[in-house]
């Protein structure tokens, strides 16, 4: 009976497994009376992009997703909290962060 329980316990593990966020997010602390984020990505010396709207998460905090960043090299991200009453803040110090390119000369041997 107890290896049936066992079994069945490692059963459900597994399939909640499948389930963890794994991919890359810019986040911050929790803000109270944020409503929105706005976040400028700039890939090395290029034009920066904002994203405006974000919404925050239930304890007030961002969490941007940054998986659709495909291209490799050095990022810079600033962000600004806003809210209806007083707008948005001033832009965030930045942030830098790099996303490395895909491997290369990667061989099996024997």
């Amino acid at each position: 009976m107890k290896s049936r329980f066992f079994i069945l316990i490692m059963m459900i593990s597994i399939l909640f497994v499948g389930n963890a966020w794994g991919g890359p997010f810019l986040v911050c602390d929790p803000q109270t009376g944020i409503a929105t984020y706005e976040v400028e990505i700039k890939l090395g010396t290029g034009i920066p992009t904002v994203q405006t709207g974000i919404p925050t998460q239930t304890d007030g905090s961002l969490k941007l997703d940054l998986i659709s960043l495909t291209q490799s090299g050095n990022y810079t991200f600033r962000a600004k909290a806003c809210n209806a009453e007083w707008g948005c803040s001033e832009w965030s110090s930045p942030f830098s962060a790099t996303k490395p390119g895909q491997p290369g000369n990667v061989r099996i041997t024997k």
